[in-house]
């Protein structure tokens, strides 16, 4: 029972939600770093023979814990 309510609704691409965090920051300040910030919207990228890939990690940045490639291939910074 739902709740008395019979009619069951879905969301649909009008009422759904992405949470961006993963992509945009889960900080303000680390949503700014990630950001192209000219109007676009669009993340940083790095331009590469194979297109345009998110940016990998500063040095500076702490090593990734879930990056189980990280001995072959670089994360990206998000």
């Amino acid at each position: 029972m739902l709740c008395g309510n019979k009619k069951q609704s879905s969301y649909n691409f009008v009422t759904a939600t992405l949470d961006g965090n993963l992509f945009y920051g889960n900080s303000e300040k680390k949503a700014l770093e990630l950001r192209a910030l000219d109007g676009t919207g669009r993340l940083n990228v790095t331009k590469t023979e194979f297109g345009e890939l998110l940016p990998s990690p500063r040095e500076s940045d702490p090593p990734p814990q879930f990056c189980p490639a990280q001995d072959k291939l670089q994360c990206f910074q998000t």
